[in-house]
């Protein structure tokens, strides 16, 4: 059944929690392709002086070096703005257009009825009149009665942009051949022109020759920078081992997939480069960094979008003062509109090509006989949905609806106090010569009592106590040293008076642990920790831990790597899991022991902290990566918070605070600044996302009840992961026309 008629007519369904038949409706609510295919289902032409769908042909371009370019990004500055006054720094013009106006879908469509296209086929010409503008044909999608009516109809695929604006900008300042936008041709319009006489080509008598730009590495730099990232690891399942992909010698990179120029671009590019290129071009390249880690966020905040539009706006007007104008390809010019596209839709994880190109990889496998792969794809396809039908019902055989997840932690556990429900399972023989004293797991206990919501009644009992009969000084020695035997004794008073408030599980956490057990790895909250000892062979990285203050250190974030996961036995089989840890000296009041540079933050991991205190529960540690600060030097790691997959980090709400702001009280600080005005992101308490006109409606969880019979859950991973996908490197053979740049690749 076609999109029109489901909409029109619908089709007659079930619905079991009424018992009854009704009517079901279905609408599409956008598309989402590559670039070419975004010509073909939009009618637009993503080629030529008016290649941006999105302002049509009110988009400023211009042939430059051999090809056409979209330039005049300051239109989108206030009307007052310093910037659109200044012509030599820019093109040569001041600048006093309005941004381009957006058209309706009303507009669209009155505007195709008018146009006459000509039928299809090969032997038809393909010359359009003037009046066409880029319009080749009128959109199927046209049929639809709503579709005129919808804000967003096409999307601009984030991942394939986020690639290409990664493949031309990493080429330029890495001045790779083949790849670079500052050639000859480029040089020569910037002369043309009358711009930026320090890029003009150098001339000595009847010899012209292109010296290395300011915004280019020098040879020597750019192996530092590949060397940099040669020696880079990520998490297991985070990405793929992107370090293969160097070739130092050769100064350039290799097999580079999508999801790869995605963590290059948010990880690695702005840790790399800061002391490798000039101030002026770092900041800009840093904000974008954050400009596509904040638009590809699993949470978006209107606040945060809004400001992400201000943003880009001062990126491209800043590479506009920077590069030549063959840099500013169809896709560096479509970044300006994909804050307006978030704010219409929300988060870009279900609006991107990354599922799309990972499933028609598969699709690709299946095929044998290359005469007829469209059979051969069917095939398989019945195959798979066959068996996926058959293993809903399926046991006792491990299937895709029962297997444990990759990292499994054991799930949910049944205990009361919250020291022993930890979802968390060890594994793997430690370190040889690793043993824990009795001293070791009385530190330990210790811990694990300071952390116990459970006893904290009990904990501030005996600390009054102690400040009552010790002085000042020695409060602190004492109460540890007294409390696990008081605490015991005071257990016991609570059995034999048979108290209500006894229990099993509080004498033996009382009672202490009888022995240790000592592992190399834990999986816990889905998350795989691996020991340095072990981390330290393999190419990827699970030894790094984050745990943020509390107690008296709150402004305080604690970061430091994971040695050895130990394991204490209770009586009646309780435990608890606890990581070792060498923790880093992280402490604001002494100096050398932090560094904050463009807002990334490196520790010195040659000065540690805690060395008698070196316990954590399993439970309370944050995985994060580690990366070389070439800026700071030997010993100096700049640390980046990773997020984890299929783990959303969902604000709580108290159910007696009314005031629904209070959910997202996000910070997101950084001190980037541009000349006498800051490219910034701003300290603001952010809002939640809700599109515009629709109003919120609070419903009480208890009241949704899902049937879905006996059919087990199943969940589907969304976003990008580790797997390769079929993509271009950077070894495809392109010329500088603007036809055979690779942008978006249907084989991506």
């Amino acid at each position: 059944m076609n999109s029109k008629d489901l909409w029109t007519n619908g089709v007659r369904t079930y619905d079991k929690s009424l018992g009854k038949m009704f009517t079901l409706r279905a609408s599409v609510m956008w598309t989402v392709n590559d670039f070419p295919a975004y010509a073909m289902v939009s009618g637009w032409s993503t080629k030529g002086y008016m290649a941006c769908p999105v302002c049509k042909e009110d988009v400023t371009s211009g042939w430059h070096a051999g090809k056409v370019c979209y330039l005049g990004h300051r239109r989108w500055l206030s009307w007052d703005h310093e910037w659109r006054e200044k012509d030599k720094q820019f093109d040569g013009n001041t600048e006093r257009r309005l941004r381009p106006r957006e058209w309706s879908g009303d507009e669209i469509l009155d505007q195709l009825n008018r146009l006459d296209f000509a039928p299809f086929g090969k032997t038809v010409s393909r010359t359009r009149p003037s009046t066409h503008l880029n319009w080749t044909h009128k959109s199927m999608f046209f049929e639809l009665p709503y579709w005129s009516k919808l804000k967003l109809r096409h999307n601009l695929d984030v991942m394939h942009v986020e690639k290409n604006v990664f493949d031309t900008l990493i080429g330029t300042i890495l001045d790779i051949e083949g790849k670079t936008k500052d050639t000859i041709k480029a040089r020569l319009d910037l002369e043309r022109m009358g711009i930026r006489r320090g890029l003009w080509m150098n001339r000595d008598s009847d010899k012209a020759r292109r010296d290395l730009a300011f915004f280019s590495m020098k040879p020597n730099d750019k192996k530092d920078f590949l060397k940099f990232i040669s020696y880079v690891k990520f998490p297991d399942g985070y990405a793929s081992n992107i370090a293969r992909c160097v070739n130092v010698d050769g100064g350039k990179f290799t097999g580079l997939k999508s999801h790869d120029c995605h963590v290059f671009m948010q990880r690695l590019l702005p840790v790399g480069i800061r002391h490798l290129l000039p101030e002026d071009v770092v900041k800009p390249i840093m904000l974008l960094s954050r400009f596509f880690s904040q638009l590809t966020a699993k949470t978006l905040r209107k606040t945060d979008i809004h400001q992400l539009r201000h943003d880009i706006v001062q990126v491209l007007c800043k590479f506009e003062m920077i590069f030549p104008p063959a840099f500013f390809t169809s896709m560096i010019h479509v970044m300006v509109h994909l804050p307006e596209e978030a704010l219409l839709a929300g988060p870009v994880n279900y609006r991107w090509m990354y599922p799309i190109e990972r499933l028609l990889g598969e699709l690709k496998k299946t095929v044998r006989n290359r005469a007829k792969p469209e059979g051969s794809i069917i095939e398989a396809w019945v195959q798979y949905e066959s068996l996926n039908f058959c293993g809903m019902y399926l046991k006792d055989v491990d299937t895709a609806f029962n297997r444990p997840r990759r990292n499994n932690d054991g799930g949910v556990r049944n205990e009361k106090l919250s020291v022993f429900a930890q979802s968390a399972r060890p594994f793997g023989d430690p370190a040889r010569g690793e043993s824990l004293s009795r001293n070791d797991m009385e530190v330990a206990h210790w811990f694990v009592l300071n952390n116990c919501d459970e006893i904290m009644a009990y904990l501030d009992e005996h600390e009054e106590m102690i400040k009552r009969e010790h002085p000042s000084h020695l409060v602190a020695n004492k109460h540890r040293e007294l409390f696990p035997q008081w605490f015991l004794t005071e257990v016991n008073k609570l059995k034999s008076l048979n108290s209500p408030t006894y229990s099993e599980e509080l004498y033996n956490l009382a009672f202490g642990p009888i022995r240790a057990e000592l592992f190399s790895g834990c999986h816990v909250n889905g998350v795989k920790f691996l020991g340095t000892a072990r981390d330290d062979k393999l190419c990827t990285q699970n030894s790094g831990v984050h745990v943020p203050g509390g107690g008296e250190s709150t402004d305080i974030d604690f970061y430091g790597k994971l040695t050895t996961v130990v394991q204490l036995l209770y009586k009646d089989r309780y435990q608890v899991i606890m990581f070792k840890c060498r923790w880093f000296d992280t402490n604001p009041n002494r100096q050398g022991s932090v560094k904050i540079d463009h807002g990334l933050l490196s520790v010195n991991i040659n000065r540690t902290w805690y060395d008698d205190d070196p316990y954590i529960l399993a439970n309370m540690a944050t995985q994060i990566v580690y990366l070389d600060d070439p800026k700071a030097g030997n010993g100096w790691k700049v640390v980046q918070k990773m997020d984890q997959r299929n783990v959303y980090a969902i604000p709580e709400l108290d159910p007696t605070d009314n005031e629904v702001d209070n959910v997202a009280d996000q910070r997101f600080e950084s001190s980037m600044e541009n000349d006498a005005e800051t490219l910034r992101d701003t300290n603001v308490i952010q809002e939640p996302f809700q599109l515009q006109g629709v109003s919120s409606l609070e419903i009480p969880i208890q009241s949704i009840t899902i049937d879905l019979g006996n059919l087990p859950r199943y969940e589907v991973p969304v976003g990008p992961n580790d797997e390769s996908d079929d993509d271009e490197d950077w070894e495809t053979e392109s010329d500088d026309s603007e036809d055979n740049e690779s942008y978006y690749s249907s084989d991506d």
